[in-house]
């Protein structure tokens, strides 16, 4: 739904939402994960979100000092936690690309969140950051919401 207040194109995505309500209808009300995307299932959805999201933005006419600003928003929870996870470990002078548990979910899990909460309480997040460049975009672009 968010990627098409962006594209304006509903087809597409329908298999990408379908795939993504399959994983989640076996992943939320269970204590563990059942199933998962994988890597490649992730990152080939990661790659088409972000295709879309910069070629959306791209065409928008958006002055290419706001890209940026707008790009982590409408990334959400993934782009901005990766982009804290980078800082954090550059920060303590440790490579960024070594793991460690400083990870949103990491913490609320050791904060002893149940799982639906937090999958809950991210995707909330997320929500609240793509509307919040979705409005963003659309004002900056000079067009009606």
């Amino acid at each position: 739904a968010c990627l098409f207040c962006i594209t304006g194109q509903l087809l597409p995505w329908f298999p990408l939402a379908g795939l993504c309500l399959g994983v989640l209808f076996w992943n939320f009300p269970f204590p563990r994960a059942r199933t998962f995307l994988g890597d490649g299932g992730s990152t080939l959805l990661g790659f088409l979100c972000a295709t879309q999201m910069t070629g959306s933005v791209i065409k928008g006419g958006l002055d290419p000092i706001f890209l940026l600003p707008v790009l982590v928003l409408l990334g959400g929870v993934p782009v901005f936690d990766t982009l804290m996870a980078v800082a954090r470990r550059l920060f303590r002078g440790r490579s960024p690309f070594l793991p460690d548990r400083g990870h949103l979910h990491h913490r609320l899990l050791d904060r002893s969140f149940p799982i639906p909460a937090i999958i809950v309480m991210m995707g909330a997040m997320h929500i609240v950051l793509l509307a919040s460049g979705i409005a963003l975009l659309k004002w900056l672009s000079r067009t009606p919401l």
